[in-house]
């Protein structure tokens, strides 16, 4: 007598005459003694199939993955071959639309771009607890493209900063590069985190985007006066911004009363707010840089640094600036985001004590 099968009487004897598990039958005992116990649990799933269609699919499928198995390339060779492919793609298209910049479209662009790129969609650089990357960590990649798309475009405009002088040339594209990998190794890090909390991200994403809109005002109304002043355009309504950084900290350690997540939070806003600001320097002197050559300051201080364009040295100066604000705001925003945790954490912690107290 037949044992009846999972399909009804006779399914199982059945299954094992078809051609499907014939077919599958004959791969796994052909395969590996190693690997012959995933055949036959293969085997023992084929079995539960019952229509032809869906047993001959899976039948094929199984032989395939069989036969082929996937061999994942060691993360130590694929890291580097795909940064590398993507370093090459990404050079050779901002070399095409930069031709004016010369190679320096390759130091200036080609290791952060490829970095930011492969951080998204490399599997080996995404976050090991998401299906894809995280929100703040795409956000992080693309400020790092706007940094490197924005500085392409000051040196496609103003090739004469690439020069070899003392203050300019290839040694900004090198910090830059270094800069950039750093801001994305630590967004990288940020995300590979176990004990990372949705809601911290969004709290810095907020603060992020308040600041995003106040370099925006920034951009839109350029001065010359304050760009020639020093690296960072003295726009009131930014530095007031900045504040939503030790805020969203403050309201993230506050929400569960865990300095962890202010920190976290803080973490992630730093990165933002780096890259926000350094981008606004970049844009206010693109837009303000035309009108530097009717300036006698910096005509005069353009011509002593070897530069006949003010213009020119406005843009380079600006862009070493920006790339020095990518440093100094680094510890800056992570003091004023450590304050914020630790305010949130004793906001919660005086609300609960007034809590049992009551």
């Amino acid at each position: 007598m037949h044992a009846d099968g999972p399909g009804g009487p006779g399914q199982d004897d059945a299954g094992r005459r078809d051609l499907a598990r014939w077919l599958l039958a004959a791969v796994v005992a052909a395969m590996r003694p190693r690997r012959r116990d995933w055949g036959n649990a293969m085997l023992a799933e084929l079995d539960q199939v019952c229509t032809p269609v869906e047993r001959a699919r899976f039948a094929l499928g199984a032989a395939r993955v069989a036969l082929f198995p996937p061999r994942a390339a060691p993360p130590w060779r694929a890291v580097p071959l795909g940064l590398a492919l993507r370093a090459v793609a990404a050079g050779a298209a901002i070399h095409a639309l930069a031709p004016a910049a010369g190679p320096a479209p390759l130091v200036l662009v080609a290791l952060p771009a490829a970095g930011a790129w492969g951080m998204v969609t490399m599997p080996a650089l995404r976050s090991r607890h998401e299906g894809a990357a995280p929100v703040a960590q795409v956000v992080v990649a693309g400020g790092v493209m706007g940094c490197v798309a924005l500085a392409a475009a000051t040196v496609e405009s103003y090739p004469q900063v690439m020069n070899t002088s003392r203050q300019h040339g290839w040694r900004l594209g090198v910090a830059l590069d270094v800069l950039l990998v750093g801001y994305l190794a630590l967004a990288w890090l940020l995300s590979r985190k176990p004990v990372a909390a949705g809601r911290n991200s969004w709290y810095a994403l907020a603060a992020g985007l308040v600041m995003a809109i106040a370099a925006g005002y920034s951009v839109a109304r350029p001065s010359l006066d304050q760009l020639d002043t020093g690296p960072l355009p003295g726009n009131g309504l930014y530095l007031l911004a900045c504040l939503a950084v030790p805020a969203a900290t403050a309201l993230s350690a506050a929400r569960r009363g865990r300095l962890t997540d202010g920190l976290e939070t803080g973490a992630w806003a730093t990165l933002l707010a780096g890259l926000t600001t350094s981008m606004m320097i970049i844009a206010a002197t693109d837009r303000a840089a035309p009108a530097a050559a009717r300036s006698p300051l910096v005509v005069a201080d353009a011509h002593l640094h070897g530069m006949a364009s003010a213009s020119a040295w406005l843009a380079g100066d600006n862009l070493g600036g920006a790339i020095f604000t990518l440093v100094i705001t680094a510890p800056v925003f992570a003091l004023l985001a450590g304050g914020g945790a630790i305010a949130g954490c004793a906001v919660r912690a005086a609300a609960s004590a007034a809590a049992n107290d009551g």
